[in-house]
């Protein structure tokens, strides 16, 4: 059974992936996220007729995002892990995002763009799928106008970009594409992690961590 946690938006999301089953709580708030991800997997191991013994592998959204909520998701995810011994994985949002998209349209370049606060945006471009995960081409942080220029390149004329980005900052954009993903589940990424727990692709990584674009974080 694999535990998933995303806390790297204003929504906290928590899932869980037993013989092939999604089980998904999603709270959409940033408020208490510690103490509500503790309750949300207690509701999801109730959904799900598990116990906390049952979990044989975690993954974190281990950001770029925000910066209190990736703290708190990545705590609980390593003190789990720790407490249960078991595998634990970061998947980027970037990554979470892209594959989602992926999934669905299996087509490139895939554009993710992620609100970073203070009028930026985390931007992130893939070319290719290699080996499940998706081939980074550039991750940068972009301005309201750098951003709005990416859109309106040709290079998305597909509408192939996803992310958060989208909605907060429509209002900054124009966009010659209408019909761009603005938000993916990362619901649909509990397969992925099935594939890495499944090729133990999680030793790649041993000691996980948060990924941060910019020295100086904000809330």
């Amino acid at each position: 059974m694999i535990l998933y946690i995303d806390t790297a938006s204003n929504m906290t999301q928590v899932s869980i992936l037993k013989e092939d089953k999604i089980y998904l709580e999603i709270l959409s708030s940033e408020k208490q996220q510690s103490k509500n991800i503790l309750s949300m997997i207690e509701c999801l191991l109730m959904k799900s007729k598990s116990q906390k013994r049952d979990i044989k592998f975690i993954a974190f959204n281990s950001g770029p995002g925000y910066f209190t909520g990736l703290r708190i998701g990545f705590s609980c995810a390593q003190a789990l892990s720790s407490a249960l011994n078991v595998p634990i994985f970061p998947i980027s949002s970037f990554q979470a995002l892209g594959l989602t998209l992926y999934e669905v349209n299996k087509t490139m370049p895939i554009g993710v763009a992620i609100d970073a606060r203070m009028n930026e945006i985390y931007w992130c471009s893939f070319d290719k799928f290699e080996n499940t995960f998706l081939s980074y081409n550039e991750k940068q942080i972009l301005s309201i106008d750098e951003f709005s220029k990416k859109l309106n390149s040709k290079v998305y004329d597909n509408g192939n970009i996803c992310g958060n980005a989208i909605d907060m900052y429509s209002n900054n954009l124009s966009f010659k594409n209408k019909n761009i993903v603005k938000e993916p589940s990362h619901n649909t990424c509990l397969p992925i992690l099935k594939r890495i727990f499944q090729d133990k692709l999680y030793n790649i990584n041993k000691n996980p961590n948060i990924e941060y674009l910019r020295n100086k974080v904000t809330n």
